[in-house]
């Protein structure tokens, strides 16, 4: 396939990296009924959008269908039980890696893109205060209706990058494990600016990005599990 923009057989121009300011990419997907012209940055590898959706909140809630918690899937009631229990494995896979890096009990702990709010009650569960956030109301009526969380946020994937909360709390781990992030997002710099502002000196930063050949949460080989 050629486009106007084409530098080489595989690369295209664009306007500019988030991350890193790289006007080369190469073309992952191109745009359907189903999802944007997507792109992969050729010097820092970040999958995003391009050109970028005009309203990212409007088109993740109403047209993207990878989360159980949109409307596009569930309406205004909750998550289906069988989109509920597969994040509940990603959750499993999750606790045992941060198990690995972080004593998790009495640990102050915000879980971005919570989801169903699976890997926030494991950590719950294990000590830790938690501090939950989804873009999307299915999503977070779970983490309360079900699952009883109490630190629950429901915030916009425009709005990552300006999380705040009413106590100014500093975390000792940010972690965004449940589903890849940064690809969503209006500005992927500012809202690891924001998550560095909110942990502790000394605080860990868990993300787990997209492969779209090799999914993070495998059940084979993870190159996180050689940390």
């Amino acid at each position: 396939m050629k486009l106007e923009n084409q530098t080489t057989d595989r690369e295209y121009a664009v306007p500019g990296c988030d991350l890193c300011g790289s006007t080369r990419a190469l073309l992952v997907a191109d745009e359907s009924s189903q999802r944007c012209r997507s792109v992969v940055c050729s010097e820092c590898t970040l999958i995003y959008a391009s050109p970028q959706e005009p309203d990212v909140d409007a088109f993740n809630d109403e047209s993207f269908d990878g989360d159980a918690g949109t409307l596009s899937r569930a309406g205004t009631s909750l998550p289906n039980p069988e989109a509920v229990r597969d994040q509940e494995y990603h959750a499993r896979w999750a606790l045992e890696l941060v198990r690995r890096l972080i004593p998790i009990k009495n640990m102050k702990i915000l879980d971005v893109r919570s989801q169903s709010g699976a890997l926030s009650e494991a950590l719950q569960s294990e000590g830790a205060e938690v501090y939950t956030v989804d873009p999307f109301n299915a999503n977070v009526n779970y983490c309360k209706q079900v699952r009883g969380l109490a630190n629950v946020f429901q915030v916009p994937f425009s709005r990552f990058g300006e999380i705040s909360f009413p106590d100014e709390a500093k975390f000792d781990a940010v972690i965004g494990l449940n589903d890849h992030i940064l690809s969503h997002l209006v500005s992927p710099r500012k809202f690891l600016n924001r998550m560095f502002q909110v942990l502790k000196p000394d605080g860990y930063l868990f993300l787990a990005e997209k492969d779209v050949l090799l999914p993070s949460w495998s059940s084979g080989y993870n190159v996180l599990f050689v940390l």
